[in-house]
């Protein structure tokens, strides 16, 4: 789509008043198998996610690393527990 409509759609999100801005300050680079995956892990790292939600097994991963304290969600799963 672009760089344009990108910008756009980040400063439509940016002003809704439940999202914040997440400044990482360490990059943990968790995912070899594809790293591009690494910026949504260091993200939930930073801000003390409890839950990551994704359908992507390269974050299966979180799973070796238990003293984050990030559970692993499928959509299907958390769609499950939060809107029963």
């Amino acid at each position: 789509m672009g760089k344009e409509v990108a910008d756009i759609a980040l400063d439509l999100l940016s002003d809704l008043p439940n999202v914040h801005t997440v400044q990482k300050y360490f990059f943990w680079q968790l995912i070899k198998a594809d790293p591009d995956d690494n910026k949504f892990v260091d993200c939930a790292v930073a801000v003390g996610a409890r839950y990551l939600i994704s359908n992507d097994n390269h974050f299966k991963v979180l799973q070796k690393y238990p003293y984050f304290n990030i559970e692993l969600l499928k959509f299907d799963a958390f769609k499950a527990i939060f809107f029963q």
